[in-house]
């Protein structure tokens, strides 16, 4: 046979270049496969319990692979519809060792430490980080006050201290080496959870990403308390487990964790516990962070106007004294005021984010985007500014740098006159109402000689016709996709995201 002649047959996956088998790891890693992915999520479905395992007739098989951590992964630390591409990894993990060698690291890059029980994650912590600790780069974390014990867990009341219930906390207490318990039941379970939680985050070596919701304080397990009215059922309080009776390990080693993490992205609720002081004691443990994400709501509480002030005075000084910054998202962060704009930023921030900032007027906004006009190459509008001034006057940012905008406003056409000076390549249009097909266009052509490319999110302009015959009527994608193409101008329409939080109906609708 020559050289360079294939044999004839079906060609095999085995058969295939490391380098290729690289690449197609790498290609499902990005691409959804919602579709494909419904049986494999179906069949993988069990919460917990896939993390037992160990009644699997297929035992000796998987643990034969090196595959049982993908079982593992699809049962539970990734079966959720955000993400069902890494069921389809799993699978592929399953075919020998060499595949599983080469999926580990992806589908083990973000370790999810929630909602799982505390049964799992011992399992987690004995039988799957040993082989998979290294691959670890993000941790996803969150505390709730109905954190389960066991596997099947309902989570409306704790096990006795027996059977199942003891022995997993019993096994915690000897891998961590605690000390003898002889308080609260309840205490002793919280005690063996966050414990666990700080061995694991510091069993992984290569966290450099962390992904938080709240302010990981240990939440004190109750009952449901229920309050019925109608159909309405809301859960008790979260009350707060002082750190005197139990030390709050997990905290103390993720914020341990210090200039190793280059990536934080941060969610603290209105949840009467969480403060802005939460989220500055965050940022003053990751003094070495490239990139931020914050989504601050916090009540005010029982707090005074003052308190309240000071605190959120505080997190924006803490933002702005980060100095390797090159991505901030603020989102609709409710400290997003004028306080925050006169703030003095040191960080050569090259992308920056902001939702609706209702108390960011429009001098504090312009004062805000200009502080970064040395080094700001992308920037994200939703919603702000959410007024103009009352002049009308809207002088151009100075943005030398912009090569990308993403912009949603509430605003008329005059507002896209800020970024006249700046060398546009990427321009993408999500909700302006107040637009129409021919003011994207005069935006685009006063950019043709730096754009390359534009996204448009379905009716996210209003259309206008070609006369008074409403038969005529262009659809405003219409219109800027002929633009695009008579500029090669690559052009994609942007489906809309209109699924409402509250409207359960058309969720179910969606997901189906």
């Amino acid at each position: 046979m020559s050289a360079g002649v294939r044999a004839s047959g079906p060609a095999s996956l085995a058969s295939l270049p490391d380098k290729l088998k690289a690449r197609i790891v790498a290609h499902l890693d990005e691409i959804s496969l919602y579709a494909d992915d419904e049986d494999w999520e179906e069949e993988s479905d069990g919460g917990d319990s896939a993390l037992q395992g160990k009644d699997s007739t297929d035992e000796a098989k998987a643990t034969s692979l090196g595959a049982n951590d993908a079982q593992l992964a699809v049962g539970d630390m990734f079966a959720s519809p955000e993400d069902q591409r890494r069921s389809t990894l799993s699978a592929m993990s399953l075919v020998s060792k060499e595949w599983h060698t080469l999926v580990a690291p992806v589908i083990w890059r973000e370790l999810w430490l929630y909602a799982r029980s505390t049964e799992s994650l011992l399992e987690l912590a004995q039988d799957i980080l040993p082989r998979q600790a290294e691959h670890v780069k993000q941790l996803c974390l969150r505390e709730s006050q109905f954190d389960t014990l066991l596997a099947d867990d309902k989570g409306d009341s704790l096990p006795l201290a027996e059977g199942r219930a003891l022995e997993v906390v019993e096994a915690i207490e000897r891998l961590a080496e605690l000390g003898a318990w002889t308080g609260e039941w309840e205490l002793r379970c919280a005690r063996a959870r966050t414990t666990l939680l700080a061995r694991i985050v510091e069993g992984c070596p290569n966290v450099s990403e962390l992904d938080i919701e709240g302010p990981l304080r240990i939440l004190r397990r109750a009952t449901w308390d229920v309050i019925t009215s109608g159909e309405d059922e809301e859960p008790a309080a979260a009350v707060e487990i002082p750190e005197a009776e139990v030390a709050n390990s997990a905290l103390a080693a993720v914020k341990a964790l210090g200039e190793r993490v280059t990536a934080l992205s941060l969610l603290l609720p209105p949840d009467d516990i969480s403060t802005e002081q939460h989220a500055v004691e965050f940022l003053e443990a990751y003094p070495s962070l490239k990139a931020l994400e914050l989504n601050v709501f916090v009540a005010a509480g029982g707090r005074t106007e003052t308190t309240v002030a000071a605190q959120r005075k505080a997190l924006g000084g803490a933002v702005a004294s980060l100095k390797s910054l090159e991505e901030l998202n603020l989102g609709c962060s409710n400290f997003v005021d004028d306080e925050l704009a006169h703030a003095s930023f040191f960080a050569p921030l090259k992308h920056l984010a902001l939702g609706e900032a209702p108390d960011l007027t429009f001098a504090s906004f312009f004062a805000l985007v200009n502080k970064f006009s040395a080094t700001l190459e992308s920037l994200e509008l939703d919603g702000t500014p959410a007024t103009t001034p009352d002049d009308g006057a809207l002088p151009p940012l100075d943005l030398p740098k912009l090569v990308a905008l993403d912009i949603a406003t509430p605003l008329e056409a005059p507002v896209l006159s800020l970024f006249v000076n700046a060398p546009l390549r990427e321009i993408s249009i999500g909700e302006c109402p107040q637009l129409t097909a021919k003011d994207v266009v005069a935006f685009l052509e006063a950019h043709k000689d730096t754009l390359r490319c534009v996204d448009l999110e379905e009716g996210a302009v209003a259309a206008e016709g070609d006369g008074a015959d409403d038969a005529e009527v262009k659809q405003p994608e219409e219109v800027v996709a002929a633009w695009c193409e008579e500029h090669d101008v690559e052009f994609a329409v942007i489906e809309a995201d209109d699924v409402g939080l509250d409207d359960d109906d058309d969720s179910e609708d969606e997901s189906a």
